[in-house]
């Protein structure tokens, strides 16, 4: 269907806009759908599920991130969107992602892409980096370097490297106090000044 968006033909029946009849079934069965009218669709639906009850929209995850890599602009905009909507909402569902939401960025950001798209990916990356930053941490450099060929820098950008970063430096704390901790454990009496 084309139009505003408003439209409802994703098979549910939600005429009282409760999200009541978001059935992710056939929800899912659009996103995986062979044409991109029927995938839209889903991918809208799963957008006005997040708004109503983010926790039944979760398991189109896999499928939002396939709409990232397979997907018209329109598809990888609101796949974007909801995926930084349900990194806040459940960041464990989402992480796994990470790998697939970095190159989206990478990629778009290097050719022009989307801007809205682009700042809902990094706004994810960002919800995922603040609780998961070992998801993240492996692709703030590349990130950071599309950034910088492009000369954007927004927002979420910042916010994700800055998590980033941060998640390096206890990485690095933690891996210090652990060699130390061993380093006690298997040389007892040996104490050192620091």
């Amino acid at each position: 269907m084309t139009g505003d968006g408003d439209s409802r033909d994703d098979g549910s029946d939600d005429s009282d806009g409760s999200g009541a009849g978001f059935d992710v079934p056939s929800v899912l069965a659009q996103l995986d759908a062979g044409d991109d009218s029927t995938r839209l669709e889903g991918a809208r639906a799963v957008s006005r599920m997040i708004d109503d009850d983010p926790a039944r929209a979760v398991p189109t995850v896999p499928k939002l991130r396939s709409l990232l890599e397979d997907g018209s602009p329109e598809h990888r905009a609101l796949a974007a969107d909801s995926l930084a909507e349900l990194a806040v909402e459940s960041v464990d569902d989402v992480a796994p992602s990470a790998d697939a939401i970095a190159a989206f960025v990478c990629t778009e950001l290097r050719t022009d892409g989307s801007p809205r798209a682009t700042a809902d990916a990094l706004r994810c990356l960002a919800a995922i980096a603040s609780e998961r930053p070992g998801a993240v941490a492996d692709h703030a450099d590349d990130v950071a370097a599309a950034l910088e060929a492009t000369e954007q820098s927004t927002e979420w950008g910042r916010e994700t490297l800055a998590a980033v970063e941060e998640a390096r430096a206890d990485r690095t704390e933690v891996g210090q106090d652990r060699e130390q901790s061993t380093w006690r454990e298997t040389s007892p009496g040996l104490e050192v000044d620091r």
